[in-house]
């Protein structure tokens, strides 16, 4: 946010506008609503516009702020034991043949 949450400034993210919203209910339980509701981004206006690949969950985790609805299943399943790698294979090692390696 731009501006503080209070003085009734609307949050773009979650549209909660400080000072009316939260006049009855905490900001916990309203960022608790808003998850169960999927999280959707609030504002449509320039320059307050969604972020490319933002979701409410890792916004929170990154603002510190807790929740209790849980975030969704992405459905993303990884093997990390594929027969496609050469045995003896270590990606540390190919990492540190980087150029960029050593600046990092």
């Amino acid at each position: 946010m731009p501006h503080p949450p209070n003085d009734y400034n609307i949050c773009p993210c979650c549209g909660v506008e400080y000072g009316l919203d939260d006049a009855f209910e905490s900001h916990a339980e309203l960022r608790d609503e808003w998850l169960l509701a999927g999280g959707p981004w609030f504002s449509e206006v320039n320059p307050f516009l969604r972020p490319a690949n933002w979701d409410a969950w890792s916004q929170l985790d990154l603002a510190d702020f807790p929740y209790t609805v849980r975030r969704p299943d992405t459905n993303v399943k990884i093997n990390l034991l594929s027969p496609a790698l050469p045995e003896g294979f270590h990606l540390i090692n190919i990492i540190r043949q980087m150029s960029d390696w050593a600046q990092s």
